[in-house]
């Protein structure tokens, strides 16, 4: 795509202390290709081998930058692989979650209106192949057919909600799956789910499973790479394999198990997830 878009989007004409691309593709080819500036740096907030990036076509473009930000341990290591030639200036800089923010958002606006009395799943993401939420309505069809009491919400828009609004269709759960559309404050609609779920194929941190945590939520989650760096199994969260049926299994055993989720939210209350101290490494940059 950039190779058209380079053709019809215009060079800045004023020259810059730092140029920063906040995202891997098009914000990173731009600032390489359409912006002067003394320092640029970019940041890479996804699995790269995942995320189907091609290293031949990157490789020009990340060469030309000071530094490469990626936003986990493991994320970090991945890019070196792809990018041994870049390993001195890749460093790891974690989102910058304020708990007390999202606490007190939390307690802001309003969350569920449907006076809804059953168990509460909430998953936050776009709608697109990364976030998987395939394994999500496979997974409510296997809650569904065990007679269990549930609605899964989900926030977001996408690219694929039409077809996963057909997915719905064909399993019968409009009465169970909802896609609500987006919100400037999600936090609401975090506080009051009885559990968090993350279906997905691939994350670069796994913001949203950091929000959950700090408004004390049991979270199940699929077993993509970075999620190890948040969630331990059984301890603090649930990880399941990657298909609807284990996610099912995992989403069940939160909701029948009251002495599990007591354990979990109990370990929850004394994790430290406030990475603030974050922004002293992106000054430090500066």
């Amino acid at each position: 795509m950039w190779t058209r878009l380079n053709n019809v989007i215009p060079k800045l004409e004023k020259e810059y202390d730092i140029a920063i691309a906040y995202s891997q593709g098009t914000p990173t080819y731009y600032v390489v290709e359409k912006v002067v500036a003394k320092k640029k740096i970019c940041w890479v907030n996804i699995d790269y081998k995942f995320a189907g990036y091609n290293r031949e076509f990157d490789f020009n473009y990340y060469e030309k930058f000071n530094n490469i930000v990626s936003v986990s341990m493991v994320c970090t290591e991945v890019l070196k692989g792809v990018f041994p030639e870049f390993k001195n200036k890749i460093i790891t800089i974690y989102d910058i979650i304020s708990e007390s923010l999202i606490n007190n958002m939390a307690n802001e606006g309003k969350g569920f209106v449907d006076n809804y009395k059953g168990i509460r799943i909430l998953t936050i993401g776009r709608l697109v192949y990364q976030k998987g939420y395939e394994y999500a309505i496979e997974a409510a069809k296997y809650l569904k057919d065990k007679n269990i009491d549930f609605i899964w919400y989900v926030i977001g828009e996408g690219n694929l909600r039409s077809e996963l609004e057909k997915m719905v269709t064909e399993y019968n759960l409009h009465d169970n799956f909802k896609f609500l559309g987006t919100f400037t404050n999600p936090y609401p609609f975090i506080k009051e789910c009885d559990i968090y779920c993350q279906p997905s194929r691939f994350e670069g941190f796994g913001l949203a499973i950091a929000e959950a945590r700090i408004l004390n939520k049991p979270i199940v989650a699929t077993n993509f790479d970075i999620v190890y760096d948040q969630i331990r199994d059984g301890e603090n969260g649930l990880i399941s394999e990657m298909n609807g049926k284990d996610l099912a299994e995992k989403l069940k055993l939160i909701i029948n198990d009251k002495k599990l989720v007591k354990v979990i939210c109990n370990n929850l209350k004394y994790e430290k997830v406030g990475t603030e101290k974050e922004i002293k490494k992106v000054y430090s940059l500066l």
